[in-house]
């Protein structure tokens, strides 16, 4: 084999010639390490700063603990299933599997609990602080992360197919499609999806419908001012 050939098999007498996209798992790898990095920068930031232990800041908090968790454990447990890992450990497979799918589904989640929060502080802006209290603010996102957990978990309970005959981990081969696309897509990232996008389509006519009504304002200051000096001229 050539050296520069950059995909290379890990098991040449395998059935399934798995083979290793080395500039897609560089890829990947760096990715991972940039967003642990950056989100780590962020939840040591409120730790240390009591200024910024508000309650917007916990919900990003949490999404920044989310996304710490996909950069180090979720696109690993990604790179491995793409290569067919761990082989012959079924039961390890599919942990592996269902903790990928609750980190991702705690970021999506945690993203939905974002934009929940601002919703609320846009268009309840007196009540903001009796609603997103530093409790609620808890309580929500421990909600969120149990959710996360509980429909991860749900491939690791049993929903699932059976160990393939060649014994390797591949996401598609061992998860159960039927959960993913019926119960984890349509029920858990698109309707959270769906939300968010309606949220922040209403925060932003809000802010277009303010800004305007802001401009319209001090056009109508200055017209009445220049009325008022010809008046005194």
């Amino acid at each position: 084999m050539s050296a520069n050939n950059t995909t290379l098999p890990i098991e040449a007498a395998s059935p399934s010639q798995v083979s290793v996209n080395v500039p897609y798992i560089l890829l990947e790898l760096v990715i991972a390490l940039l967003s642990s990095v950056g989100n780590l920068l962020v939840c040591v930031a409120v730790m240390k700063n009591r200024h910024l232990r508000t309650v917007t800041n916990y919900f990003l908090v949490s999404l920044a603990v989310a996304d710490v968790c996909v950069g180090a454990v979720a696109i690993p447990c990604a790179i491995m299933t793409d290569l067919g890992l761990p082989r012959h450990n079924f039961l390890l497979c599919v942990l592996m599997l269902s903790v990928l799918i609750m980190l991702t589904q705690s970021s999506i989640f945690s993203l939905l609990a974002v934009a929940v929060d601002r919703y609320v502080a846009i268009f309840n802006p007196f009540r903001y602080k009796v609603i997103m209290t530093h409790r609620n603010a808890l309580i929500t996102i421990v909600l969120t992360w149990l959710m996360a957990f509980l429909i991860g978990l749900v491939p690791a309970m049993g929903w699932h197919k059976g160990s393939p005959s060649d014994s390797y981990c591949y996401f598609v081969a061992v998860v159960d499609m039927n959960y993913m696309v019926y119960f984890n897509f349509f029920g858990c990232v698109l309707t959270p999806l769906i939300i968010m996008f309606v949220i922040y389509a209403r925060i932003f006519l809000q802010v277009r419908h303010q800004l305007r009504r802001i401009a319209n304002e001090a056009r109508g200051g200055a017209g009445n001012a220049q009325v008022s000096n010809r008046r005194q001229q």
